[in-house]
């Protein structure tokens, strides 16, 4: 099993898929090896930059809260946070004076709820620009909706993270903007929810063994996924400090990704 991250790592920094890219992908699915790309994008976005024929067998969206078979677009595993959990979480963003995001459950978490504080950044208005056909009317008679995924809490660059820590009761992930690549997002989910998770479940699922599977990625939303898979690598453009704990190949622009699939023929198939 061969996982991929799309964003900084399957794409270019033109948000292109390479020719060598599909093919590569392409023919590990001709020696029936599985396919998998793994990505923070939901899945809206997801189909506005990946075509249906392109060669994966699975799709973990959202950061791992949903998994579909590409070919057949079946979705066999999603899952939504506890209710209270939606609420306390909330409002200590709100306590923090965060603007964050809820995102309606999956499928259709393009669609969301904004919650607006006080000199909020600039990218939630890029964010919030850029769903503004997908933004719900909140609901007058509870605080917060039902049946939600995930939060998005937006905060700058060089904020101070404390408030990471601070949100132990909860699973988060850091990840760069997809907008600005330098904002910070931290994406809130109920514990247990990673891509580390889904590529985990999806191993189960297929009775798929651990010691055959390779990850890539380029993002700190990668590393429980890249900590899972046999082997694993980032793409020469990812952080200083993921460069230090995993092996390198080269960048997103620079045939990375390929790259890594000769590496998976070398130590799997020949």
């Amino acid at each position: 099993m061969f996982i991929s991250d799309i964003d900084g790592t399957l794409l270019n920094s033109q948000g292109e898929i390479p020719k060598e890219n599909w093919d590569a992908l392409k023919k590990l699915q001709q020696e029936k090896q599985i396919v998998v790309l793994a990505t923070g994008r939901n899945l809206y976005s997801v189909q506005k930059s990946i075509p249906k024929e392109f060669p994966m067998d699975y799709l973990i969206f959202s950061t791992g809260l949903g998994i579909m078979h590409w070919p057949t677009k079946n979705l066999i595993f999603k899952t939504i946070m506890n209710e209270n959990l939606v609420s306390n979480t909330a409002n200590f963003l709100k306590s923090k004076g965060i603007s964050f995001f809820l995102l309606n459950q999956l499928p259709d978490n393009h669609f969301c709820y904004e919650y607006e504080m006080k000199k909020a950044p600039d990218d939630f208005f890029r964010r919030k620009n850029n769903y503004a056909d997908f933004i719900l009317e909140k609901p007058i008679a509870m605080a917060y909706p039902a049946k939600i995924s995930q939060l998005i809490a937006v905060v700058e660059e060089n904020s101070n993270l404390e408030i990471f820590n601070d949100l132990h009761f909860v699973q988060k992930i850091r990840s760069t903007s997809p907008i600005d690549n330098k904002s910070v997002w931290i994406e809130i989910f109920e514990k247990g929810n990673s891509k580390g998770h889904a590529t985990e479940w999806l191993c189960n699922y297929l009775s798929h063994p651990k010691n055959k599977t390779m990850s890539i990625g380029n993002d700190f939303n990668d590393t429980e996924m890249l900590d899972f898979t046999a082997i694993s690598y980032c793409v020469d453009n990812a952080p200083a400090e993921l460069k230090k704990k995993y092996s390198v190949v080269s960048s997103n622009n620079q045939g990375g990704v390929k790259e890594a699939t000769e590496l998976f023929i070398k130590f799997f198939i020949q």
